[in-house]
């Protein structure tokens, strides 16, 4: 079978990069935000839920067409084989995704999909097959890119990105699929150190110190979002088998200092307490500090830092952030940082504040973060 994975939009090569790090050494971008693996099997749609970081659903594919318009949609839905995936004693729900310029929207390519799969079965067996939109055992992606349409089904129910939840949420709160994209553009590992000195909930230190600890993030997920036990082409004692294979594999500690610092009470006490929730309470170092002069530091203590600063777009003077980033990049001159990997759509005001203290822009992505344009910055001197 062939699989789909999405991501955030504009990280591609990042994930890309973990995905044939992970043994998929083919994986190809085909439309933006989704990555396709071919002649993948079973166990490889458990592997992906279980140990993949940066991607944010597993879609198995159903058909891959060209389609300019409504009835060339209809015409993809009518040649699948849905008896293949499911059958008519299962509920089945329909998401329609449309992007490009179109005379339809998303719940148009929904609705007629969603025709097609009820008149598929009244033609097999002569049965309707039950329609559940908020909790299907099968759940159909008809994903239209610009002229180009992929019929998927969901393995999971939501993005795996939600697969642990977290005792504290930051208002603020970066995804983890981003937190281990920051982490992989970084250098944290061959220097075995690594700091977030503006941690909120503790999302980077926490996905790092995971991976010093071989600790896959589906370990903790919850594991009723999975699909393996409603999709009839899955077999769920494969998945535990699977988890069991993972479960022998996490170290028993962290060879690594990992730092997780913030200015602020709540979030200190928020961060402990995701730590706590993650086992990790002995992996994590947690201190209160200023990022503005990182005075917890000694000249040469962190070589690494890896954050997501405040982005200002909630306060009405944009000088407060502008001094941040300044007054921190000197911070980070003066302590010896050697290498500072972070997200912000202040692009302007990050370089700038970096390169005028000695750092040099080695890489520099742009990519979306909910509705907004931000940018992943690697700087080092």
């Amino acid at each position: 079978m062939n699989l789909v994975v999405s991501c955030e939009f504009g990280l591609e090569p990042i994930v890309i990069d973990e995905l044939t790090e992970l043994g998929y050494h083919h994986a190809e971008q085909i439309v933006p935000s989704r990555i396709l693996i071919s002649d993948a099997s079973e166990s490889d749609i458990y592997h992906l839920n279980i140990a993949a970081r940066t991607i944010h659903r597993v879609f198995v594919l159903l058909g891959d067409f060209e389609c300019s318009g409504m009835d060339e949609i209809i015409q993809a839905g009518r040649s699948v084989d849905f008896k293949l995936w499911m059958d008519d004693a299962q509920t089945f729900g329909i998401r329609g995704l449309r992007e490009g310029s179109h005379d339809f929207g998303s719940m148009d390519i929904a609705r007629e999909i969603g025709s097609v799969v009820v008149d598929y079965f009244k033609t097999q067996s002569g049965r309707r097959i039950q329609v559940n939109l908020d909790d299907p055992d099968v759940e159909i992606m008809a994903h239209l890119s610009g002229e180009r349409l992929l019929l998927m089904i969901a393995t999971s129910s939501q993005s795996i990105h939600k697969r642990i939840e977290r005792p504290y949420q930051h208002f603020a709160s970066l995804k983890p699929s981003i937190a281990a994209a920051l982490l992989r553009k970084s250098s944290w590992k061959s220097y075995k150190s690594v700091l977030d000195p503006m941690a909120g909930s503790g999302v980077i230190p926490i996905d790092a110190a995971m991976q010093a600890r071989n600790m896959a993030p589906g370990l903790m997920a919850d594991h009723n979002m999975f699909r393996f036990d409603r999709l009839r082409f899955l077999n769920y004692e494969n998945f535990q088998k699977l988890l069991e294979v993972y479960k022998d594999k996490v170290l028993p500690a962290s060879d690594c200092d990992i730092r997780s610092a913030d200015r602020y009470e709540r979030s200190i006490s928020g961060m402990e307490q995701n730590i706590t929730h993650f086992g990790l309470e002995n992996d994590i170092r947690i201190q209160p500090g200023d990022a503005e002069n990182l005075d917890y530091l000694e000249k040469g203590e962190a070589p690494c830092i890896v954050t997501n600063p405040p982005y200002g777009m909630r306060i009405a003077n944009p000088y407060v952030v502008k001094m941040l980033y300044t007054n921190f990049a000197r911070a980070c001159m003066n302590k010896e940082v050697k290498e500072i990997v972070a997200v912000t759509p202040r692009r302007h005001h990050w370089i700038v504040s970096f390169t005028s203290q000695g750092y040099k822009l080695n890489f520099m992505q742009r990519f979306y973060f909910g509705r907004l344009n931000v940018y992943m910055m690697k700087l080092s001197v």
